[in-house]
C-alpha cells in the first residue's frame, strides 16, 4: 500500500511533485487483476477507506467511474467486447455494462473503422490535474 510512512508512500513522497490516481470502483481489467494478484489495485479502490492523514502529502485521487462510459469497443477494432475480450473472467457477469467497466476507456473511445472520437474517457481530468499543478 502506498500509505504515508511505507516504503511506496516514502516514494512518491521523495520522489514526484505530485501523484495522481484516476481509479474506477468497477474497472473490469483491475476486477481481473484482484483476483489472480489477490490484492485490491489502486486504480481500483484508491485510498479512500483511510483517512487522508495518512495519505503521502502530494498523493491527489480521484474516483473516475462516471466518466468511463458503457460503450463497447473502447479501442476502435471493431470488436464489440471490451478491450480484455482474450480473456472471459468467470467472476464478471455477462451483463450489460456500465459506467466505469471498461478499462481501456480511460484513453477514449473511437467509433469502430472510423476512429473518429466517442468520448474522451479521462483525458480532460488528466489534463485538468495537469493545469492545476
Amino acid at each position: 500500500m502506498i500509505l504515508r510512512n511505507t516504503s511506496l508512500g516514502n516514494a512518491i513522497e521523495q520522489v514526484v511533485d505530485k501523484f495522481y490516481n484516476l481509479y474506477s470502483t468497477q474497472d473490469d481489467g483491475l476486477e481481473f487483476n484482484r483476483f489472480f494478484e489477490g490484492h485490491d489495485p489502486l486504480g481500483l479502490v484508491g485510498l479512500s477507506k483511510y483517512s487522508t492523514e495518512n495519505w503521502p502529502r502530494n498523493y491527489d485521487e480521484t474516483d473516475v467511474t462516471n466518466a468511463i462510459p458503457p460503450l463497447s469497443d473502447a479501442d476502435g477494432d471493431g470488436n464489440l467486447e471490451e478491450c480484455f475480450e482474450e480473456y472471459n473472467p468467470m467472476f464478471v457477469p455477462d451483463t450489460q455494462h456500465g459506467f466505469g467497466e471498461n478499462h481501456c476507456g480511460y484513453i477514449g473511445f473511437r467509433q469502430p473503422f472510423s476512429n473518429l472520437l466517442m468520448d474522451d474517457g479521462v483525458v480532460d481530468v488528466v489534463l485538468g490535474d495537469w493545469t492545476k499543478s
